[in-house]
């Protein structure tokens, strides 16, 4: 029975190896962070302008002073 010998890689081997993908997940994970971050920073500005426009739009409700201050603030 013969046994053959199994050469093991290098550490240089396992590094040159492993390396591009080492530096593809933190490339990754940075860039969907960063997209991440700026869905949220429009989504919200689209949430406020949202509001903003139908407050506008309501009709106000009750009659006198207060509601004439009401639409007086809102810009009505």
């Amino acid at each position: 029975m013969t046994t053959g010998t199994s050469k093991k890689p290098s550490l240089g081997q396992k590094l040159s190896r492993s390396q591009p993908r080492s530096i593809n997940a933190p490339i990754a994970a940075s860039i969907m962070a960063l997209v991440l971050g700026a869905y949220c920073i429009t989504s919200i500005r689209s949430a406020r302008r949202n509001v903003r426009y139908s407050s506008m739009n309501q009709p106000s409700a009750g009659s006198g002073a207060a509601a004439a201050r009401r639409a007086f603030c809102r810009g009505v």
